[in-house]
This record gives structure tokens, sequence and C-alpha cells, in this order.
């Protein structure tokens, strides 16, 4: 469980992944997340758009993390390039 704040828009999102899905809800901050981010939406989605790493991100200061540094690595390797290419149902 990951918790994001968006700094430059005052909202707080709980990000967790069950069977390969991502869910998130707007919501207060889970006080048992491995993880807090605070951080700009733009940076968010540069972030997860993969035009800034995770570990470029955590050694800038534009980026405040509370909790576990690897688990968030951990987390944000989940969100890889999807695969397109495969069946889903074959003959």
């Amino acid at each position: 469980v990951i918790n994001i704040r968006f700094s430059d828009l005052d909202q707080n999102f709980v990000l967790q992944v069950r069977n390969s899905v991502l869910y998130y809800r707007e919501a207060a901050t889970d006080p048992k997340a491995d993880a807090s981010l605070t951080l700009t939406k733009s940076m968010f989605l540069g972030l997860v758009g993969g035009q800034v790493s995770v570990l470029d991100m955590i050694k800038s200061d534009a980026l405040k993390v509370d909790g576990s540094v690897l688990r968030l690595i951990t987390f944000f390797s989940l969100l890889g390039a999807s695969n397109d290419s495969f069946n889903i149902v074959t003959p």
C-alpha cells in the first residue's frame, strides 16, 4: 500500500496492487502503508509515464518519501510497460 499526496492539488490517494491490478481511492492516508509520497501531480505523471525513473525522483529534492524506499521502488517496478501482443483466448 502506497499513500500519495499531491501537494499542488491538496489531494490524497491510497494505491494498492492486488492480483496484478492497481486499485486506487481518494482517501485519507493509510497509517499501515509501506510508504508515503508527497509530490506534484505533474511529477507523478512523469514517473508513471516513464519520463522519470523512481531512483532519479528519490534522489531529487522535489519528492518527499516517508516509509520504506525499497517497498516504493518495488511498487513502481510493477508498473512496467504492458505486453499486449499475447493471445487472451487461443483456439
